[in-house]
């Protein structure tokens, strides 16, 4: 077997990236876990509408306050991208080219609405 299909087998071996699987499968997990709990705090404890009450909120509570600033939001992100980036690497065989371009533009749109949610926040 010449060198550059052996090379193309090992790239396509699911024990190379198993690991990554792996960790983007519980990470999967942690999301769907993360989002039902973000909805209840968001219920229970509204964000608060001025400085001073930002102010008091981090005073008592400073974990909410770090929730309430979307800190659940960029933990969900990152694992977004390991399960794009696991998505990539398990698809990658059939067209890498589209896949890059289908990574690039999901991190993109994450990176999107997390703005335009703080726009809109602002606009309150």
């Amino acid at each position: 077997m010449n060198e550059i299909n052996r090379s193309l087998l090992d790239e396509a071996n699911p024990e190379r990236w198993g690991s990554l699987y792996k960790i983007a499968g519980y990470a999967t997990i942690i999301m769907l876990i993360i989002i039902p709990i973000q909805i209840v705090i968001f219920t229970i404890f509204p964000v608060p509408a001025s400085i001073e009450s930002w102010f008091e909120l981090f005073h008592n509570n400073w974990i909410l306050g770090l929730i309430h600033l979307d800190l659940l939001y960029v933990i969900n992100n990152v694992i977004v991208a390991t399960m794009y980036l696991a998505l990539y690497f398990s698809l990658k065989q059939k067209n890498e080219s589209l896949m890059i371009i289908a990574l690039l533009l999901g991190l993109l749109v994450y990176q999107l609405i997390y703005h335009q949610i703080k726009l809109l926040k602002c606009y309150r």
